[in-house]
């Protein structure tokens, strides 16, 4: 796909920069309500198989809340900004961090993307000598390694740094953004009521560990990290060859439905086409991407659709052939 030509979004049809808003609160309604409804079956239900099923299902649920979120950063997912904001408050409690955080993080990932700077350089990023360093590249976020990373990314926002500050590198260039103290009491407010509903009214602390924490420490960092090494990534670092995204966007994967419920839900699959227009909302990606196909094809020299598993073993291929 030829990125350095795409046309101004000043050109892109009305109708396709306005959010959907049955899509929206659709969402938005959906996530919440499935959380809340497993974490408080998974604390009536006893037994170690219900206990491993509850904490995948909660960590997936809680993923797909993190998509909420990336869209409020936006302010793309609700006409109103005041909406974004409120829902991201609540979203970004619920996986133990503010909107504020999560969106210097995401914004850095975006004005930063493929260099250095870029916070999310590690999930997409990786030099293998074996096939077993990918396995461990990926798995690092089940046995609790990205939560490291997450926790020094918050106190690098907390103290207004940035990657680009940390360099000796800070300017214009640079972005920081202190976490108000009210999203910090948010996010206490909603642990605590988290913590009630996980362990039967604080009578059984242990469950929520397995119903609230691990779930969003592991399962939700793994998806993320798969998901962003599909987007972004390439085994082969040193070699940007067709395989590769091009530089400043990423890869759309066209995938089968299963895999963009579990990965990709609200369109995220359309990455390259986020990455080019981040202020157009998600419902309207796979609009945007069939307005391309058909008003100017010129934009597209690889009509290519990947699917996320078909995207990992290729990639599998290129490192190992």
């Amino acid at each position: 796909m030829a990125s350095e030509t795409l046309l101004s979004v000043r050109n892109i049809p009305k109708n396709l920069l306005r959010p959907g808003v049955l899509y929206a609160y659709g969402y938005v309604a959906f996530s919440f309500a499935i959380i809340l409804a497993l974490i408080y079956a998974g604390a009536m239900i006893n037994g170690v198989l219900p206990a491993i099923l509850f904490y995948i299902l909660i960590g997936l649920f809680q993923y797909r809340l993190s998509i909420v979120l990336h869209d409020c950063v936006h302010y793309s997912l609700f006409e109103s900004k005041t909406a974004n904001i409120l829902v991201g408050d609540l979203a970004a409690a619920m996986l133990f961090t503010t909107f504020t955080n999560f969106r210097v993080g995401h914004y850095a990932h975006h004005k930063f993307y493929r260099t250095g700077d870029d916070p999310s350089l590690p999930d997409y990023t990786v030099i293998p000598k074996s096939k077993w360093d990918v396995i461990w590249f990926m798995l690092q976020p089940l046995v609790g390694y990205a939560v490291f990373v997450k926790l020094a990314q918050f106190a690098d926002v907390q103290s207004g740094k940035t990657s680009k500050q940390a360099d000796g590198r800070s300017g214009s260039d640079s972005l920081s953004g202190r976490t108000p103290l009210t999203e910090l009491i948010i996010m206490g407010l909603v642990q605590v009521l988290l913590f009630a509903l996980a362990s039967r009214g604080f009578a059984e602390p242990l469950r929520s560990a397995y119903l609230v924490f691990f779930p969003a420490a592991t399962i939700v960092l793994f998806l993320s990290r798969v998901r962003t090494f599909l987007e972004h990534g390439g085994l082969n670092e040193d070699h940007h060859d067709e395989e590769a995204p091009p530089r400043n966007c990423g890869r759309n994967t066209i995938s089968a439905m299963v895999e963009r419920f579990i990965l990709s839900p609200m369109n995220f699959n359309y990455h390259f086409w986020h990455h080019k227009y981040p202020s157009i909302p998600s419902s309207n990606l796979p609009g945007l991407h069939q307005w391309y196909l058909d008003n100017h094809p010129e934009f597209f020299e690889d009509e290519r659709s990947e699917e996320h598993t078909s995207e990992l073993q290729s990639q599998f291929r290129i490192s190992y052939a």
